[in-house]
């Protein structure tokens, strides 16, 4: 048995999609003498139905299911917030190389070549599920350091576009009180990659700051080359509630750019769509869905990525610069709308003035009535 892994009171569960019931009860047998939980489905429906219930801690997955194909099951796995992060590997007697990609592209952490050898079976099973355990543990830790932080009462200021004179940054950012919910972050990951992040902290209140210190603290910690800003979201999802009063919640809109490869990628988390401003082409409006952080067990994100290029703009907002006075959806789409015809008509503004033309426009004939952040961000 794997003592190793077992904590007391607790078995590990395993769920096994392959159309070869052989198959199946082989590695059934296997998995249950070394004291593995196991559940058997022979298409990728009963699959995903079984994993929504069972919340195996590792799932074992045909590539080729007959009437369905692995990858696609593995991407409907990640959609859901019940069963996205649970660690999929795959089963398969193909040994092509652009199989196994599409498989690790779909979200499989591991490719296992049949004909099985039981030991190397059970080895990447027990490596799997030390490292859920192990992310669980770091999470517990970071939940601790933010406690501390909590009861420290520890603040950050805003970074100034003078501390990252190659993230080509400009902000406006206004709050109605001194404890507003709205801010915004720089994250240096490496000398050509950035991070540009807004966010909103539900609620008006002094105990905004510490949630706002303890966001900032996480993102610093963790946005590093090999986390994706949908990792970091699901990181901070786990830790943030440590702090977070009954009921609070976060929104947060994300932009990553990498000037070595030309890409950005865009992520959302109930936050407004972030505004694409290109040197040759139209403004338009990037809309991606996203969980919103600290109100669900786990979070499911989906990351646009895009090609850019030098001269290229983006715009990241809160809602107070589209929801003045009215903060009804059709508003706030006419909103939108108004934002990007404002872009379109001062694009070729440097990019200081072109965000402080912004509110000068927003508001000529009516008083803010939210925090604002306006960040504007040149590729």
């Amino acid at each position: 048995m794997d003592t190793a892994l077992q904590k007391k009171s607790e078995t590990y569960k395993v769920l096994i999609i392959d159309d070869d019931i052989t198959s199946v009860m082989m590695l059934e047998g296997w998995l249950q003498h070394h004291g593995y939980e196991t559940f058997g489905c022979i298409s990728g429906e009963e699959g995903i139905e079984a994993a929504n219930n069972q919340r195996p801690d590792v799932i074992l997955l045909d590539v080729d299911l007959g009437t369905s194909w692995g990858p696609d099951i593995c991407r409907k796995l990640k959609l859901f917030s019940n069963t996205s992060e649970i660690p999929v590997l795959f089963l398969s007697a193909n040994v092509d190389v652009k199989t196994k990609l599409e498989c690790f592209e779909a979200g499989g952490l591991d490719y296992i070549t049949k004909p099985y050898e039981p030991h190397e079976v059970l080895a990447r099973v027990r490596t799997h599920i030390w490292l859920v355990q192990a992310l669980r543990i770091a999470i517990e830790v970071q939940t601790a350091r933010i406690q501390e932080l909590s009861e420290a009462q520890l603040a950050f200021m805003p970074p100034d576009s003078s501390e990252f004179p190659n993230a080509r940054f400009a902000v406006h950012m206004r709050q109605l009180a001194g404890a507003g919910g709205d801010f915004y972050d720089i994250i240096r990951v490496n000398e050509r990659i950035y991070d540009y992040i807004v966010a909103d902290v539900s609620g008006h209140n002094i105990g905004i700051a510490l949630v706002t210190s303890a966001l900032k603290t996480l993102f610093k910690q963790n946005c590093t080359t090999i986390n994706s800003p949908g990792d970091v979201l699901s990181i901070i999802n786990k830790v943030i509630p440590a702090v977070l009063q009954s009921g609070q919640y976060v929104s947060i809109s994300w932009l990553r750019i990498n000037r070595i490869g030309n890409t950005a990628v865009i992520i959302n988390a109930g936050q407004p769509p972030v505004l694409f401003i290109p040197k040759n082409g139209p403004v338009r409006s990037i809309a991606v869905s996203g969980d919103i952080i600290g109100a669900f067990e786990n979070v499911v994100f989906e990351e646009l990525e895009l090609g850019v290029q030098p001269g290229d703009r983006f715009l990241l907002y809160s809602d107070g610069i589209i929801e003045t006075g009215n903060k009804s959806p059709a508003a706030r789409e006419n909103g939108i709308a108004a934002l990007i015809g404002m872009c379109e008509k001062s694009k070729d503004k440097n990019l200081n003035d072109f965000v402080a033309h912004i509110p000068s426009q927003v508001f000529q004939n009516v008083a803010p009535d939210d925090d604002i952040v306006i960040l504007g961000i040149d590729v």
